[in-house]
């Protein structure tokens, strides 16, 4: 039986991080991983500085392959998903991914322009059981793909404990789940 291929979700969302988007899917793919950009739905999507980009698919597909995603890139905060909570279906991707114990990596939060989670939301609690590992600038984006996340998705580097390791002054962590 052959082996399911796996694949990398890129959320795409109004005002996300278009470079770190673009770098993200260019460099992976380059690197011969199956990437997806993911939306939710298939029309063009403004990033932070007006750049549109058009998922390659709904977010409803990508529920389909949830079950092969090794790993789910966020170019935003994790603060940013909160203008998807009307949506259960970002809710049922993000505790697929969790279940399935997929690698997390998201934008660091800037205290002064993150936005705050409703204490009763359902995707605020599953957003903060992802632990993601934190992607440092745009600068530092295409050696961070390659010495640290696609090592990671071959399988050739021990996930992080509890300890921090220091990037460009972000601390890119795990879980220890991946």
């Amino acid at each position: 039986m052959k082996s399911p291929m796996h694949i990398v979700l890129v959320l795409w969302g109004e005002g996300f991080d278009e470079m770190a988007a673009a770098i993200f899917v260019v460099g992976l793919r380059r690197l011969g991983k199956r990437v997806q950009l993911v939306g939710l739905n298939r029309q063009q999507i403004a990033g932070q500085h007006g750049l549109t980009l058009v998922p390659d698919l709904p977010l409803g597909q990508a529920l389909v392959v949830a079950n092969s995603v090794d790993c789910l890139i966020i170019p935003a905060p994790l603060a940013a998903l909160q203008q998807f909570s009307y949506d259960p279906r970002l809710a049922e991707l993000l505790g697929l991914v969790s279940h399935n114990q997929a690698l997390v990596v998201a934008g660091a939060s800037h205290s002064h322009s993150a936005v705050a989670y409703r204490p009763a939301s359902l995707l605020a609690s599953l957003a903060s059981k992802l632990d993601p590992l934190i992607y440092p600038d745009a600068g530092e984006l295409l050696p961070f793909i390659c010495t640290t996340l696609a090592p990671r998705l071959n399988g050739e580097a021990a996930p992080f404990t509890n300890e921090k390791a220091q990037l460009n002054g972000n601390a890119p962590h795990l879980n220890g789940k991946h």
